[in-house]
């Protein structure tokens, strides 16, 4: 007999059951692995007794166990496994401080919108806290990028990634052009990769060209068929805008420039509306991926379990026609299967933001997290003092990492989902109304675990070695 007499069974271990078998997950350091009923069962023995146990005295079994303290399911009495994640997240905090970890640069070029959309996310969750709305002016976008491409090109790096937004950006679109012609001319060495979200009821053919012709990927909103995108998608006069959008996106696919997809937000006012229609119609158009959330700062008047079904629906919905699911709903379940906290280079977060891999510049050269952030982190101006160890950049993203937010402690998906949504947490703190931060934390538990369970259901076969785990594929 074979006995665990210094082991113990993680208090962050979790075991999610299928069909028939099981994925066990670390809640810290996530190390996903399928296993079958027999291993289960040994497990099992484990959580409940209190006392030394013995096993049968099996190579196999001894290869088990072995696996299963490899993937810090099984730990050594005394160990402290937030400890092991602590020395993780300084190391990281240290190479944030390098300011080498910076990937993406957001220009909000536009403040303004000709849209009049009530669950509008920056409205909501910056509002007037910035002051009257502005366009940025060119002076201070190459001021912008000379000071983004000069930190790209001291750390070595050959690409960068801009991002024009923030509200309504083809508002400001001579300024869009002037950017992408000056990065390309300026800083030929690197690769630029250059996005834009835009409602598209601006974009005209030149417009439409020009965007081809350097690349820029278009990101859109469209929430639901016809009748659902116009109960929340309106103009200023309070008109629908599918129609619209829907002749822009034919304008890109004339030119053989077409949208690959788009990103549909269900509020309590279109949640009961939207239906297969539109993934119909986004098939029609040959688009392939579909970012979908349900609205995450207001309420939306519904229960967890309402908005969980309505999310899977789609997704099922989605995969049966050949259209790929994207949106924070998935990311905690997406950071699990592949991401490893205590070996990747980037800890897992809800969105680069929140992993100190992105800066948002407002028109004035105030430095943000994210365009909807309203959490001042830092001036243009002084951006040679922005990555200081005790500045406020690393000491937001330093308290958003895995394992170091206090309201976290304890969540069956703490580091996966890292603290959900930064504006989402901002606009709950500035409006001391804790409920969508209590729900958006309920939905991701739930629909985590329904992902995990179709995850089990897909890749556990019968025939696995009673003594075998086996890790799920990434995605």
């Amino acid at each position: 007999m074979s006995t665990l007499t210094t082991l113990r069974f993680s208090d962050y271990a979790k075991i999610i059951g299928g069909k028939q078998g099981f994925l066990i997950y670390h809640s810290l350091f996530s190390n996903p692995v399928i296993i079958g009923p027999d291993i289960y069962n040994i497990l099992t023995c484990v959580m409940d007794c209190k006392e030394n146990i013995s096993v049968p005295c099996d190579s196999r079994i001894d290869q088990l166990i072995n696996s299963l303290k490899d993937q810090h399911f099984l730990v050594e009495t005394g160990v402290d496994e937030r400890e092991l994640l602590q020395q993780k997240i300084i190391k990281h905090c240290e190479i944030l401080a390098s300011g080498s970890q910076l990937r993406h640069l957001d220009l909000s070029v536009s403040e303004v919108c000709n849209f009049g959309c009530k669950h509008c996310i920056h409205n909501i969750s910056v509002g007037d806290t910035r002051g009257p709305k502005k366009l940025m002016e060119w002076a201070m976008a190459k001021k912008v990028i000379d000071r983004y491409m000069f930190n790209i090109e001291k750390h070595n790096l050959s690409e960068s990634e801009i991002h024009f937004g923030t509200v309504e950006p083809l508002i400001n679109w001579s300024l869009i052009q002037q950017s992408v012609n000056y990065c390309e001319s300026f800083y030929p060495s690197i690769k630029h990769h250059f996005h834009i979200e835009t409602n598209l009821s601006l974009l005209d053919m030149p417009i439409a060209k020009f965007l081809k012709e350097h690349n820029v990927k278009i990101a859109v909103s469209i929430d639901g068929y016809k009748a659902a995108n116009d109960m929340i998608r309106i103009t200023s006069s309070g008109t629908g805008t599918f129609d619209c959008i829907a002749e822009k996106c034919q304008l890109l696919s004339s030119i053989e420039y077409p949208l690959s997809g788009f990103t549909l937000t269900m509020t309590d006012k279109n949640i009961h509306s939207v239906g297969t229609d539109i993934l119909d119609w986004a098939c029609e158009m040959g688009m392939t991926e579909i970012d979908m959330d349900i609205d995450l700062l207001s309420s939306t008047g519904l229960s967890v379990e309402e908005c969980v079904n309505k999310i899977m629906f789609l997704h099922y919905e989605c995969l049966s026609r050949g259209l790929k699911t994207t949106g924070t709903w998935k990311m905690p379940y997406m950071n699990l299967i592949n991401k490893l906290p205590l070996s990747d280079s980037v800890p897992p977060s809800l969105c680069s933001s929140a992993g100190g891999q992105n800066i948002a510049i407002s028109p004035e050269g105030k430095i943000y997290i994210c365009g909807h952030s309203s959490v001042e982190i830092g001036d243009i101006s002084d951006f040679d003092n922005f990555f200081n160890k005790n500045g406020r950049f690393l000491s937001l993203i330093s308290s958003r990492l895995s394992g170091q937010n206090k309201m976290c402690i304890g969540c069956e998906i703490e580091s996966q989902c890292a603290g959900q949504c930064q504006v989402t947490r901002e606009v709950s703190e500035r409006t001391g109304d804790n409920k969508k931060v209590d729900f958006m934390c309920e939905f991701y538990r739930t629909i985590t675990r329904k992902l995990l369970i179709d995850k089990i259901n897909k890749e556990y076969s019968c025939e696995t070695d009673n003594f075998g785990i086996f890790f799920p594929e990434k995605e």
